[in-house]
């Protein structure tokens, strides 16, 4: 169907806004100014976007050696690359039956 009413176009208009500004950074006005019967203009205003807040960061606890012997006989099995790395270290703790 072809579009040729400006009451058709403005249908298809408004959704396409509201996803450029779900999906964007660009925030964008439109505003109708009727003329006559079937002729309308259409204006688009370009608003300042504000700034987004960085969200806050949460900071992980960090990992505490322990100072069991099983503990670490199990870490001397790791390879020399991979003994100081704390999310191995952190796996390691959780199945030790320390």
């Amino acid at each position: 169907m072809k579009k040729k009413y400006p009451a058709q176009i403005v249908l298809e208009l408004r959704p396409a806004i509201k996803r450029i500004y779900k999906n964007t950074d660009l925030k964008v006005t439109l505003e109708e100014r009727k003329k006559g019967r079937g002729e309308i203009v259409l204006v688009f205003r370009k608003e300042a976007a504000q700034p987004k807040e960085k969200p806050l960061e949460k900071k992980a606890p960090a990992f505490v050696t322990p100072d069991n012997d099983d503990f670490k006989k199990l870490v001397s099995m790791l390879p020399p690359e991979r003994q100081r790395q704390k999310s191995l270290l952190d796996l390691v703790f959780s199945l030790c039956p320390c």
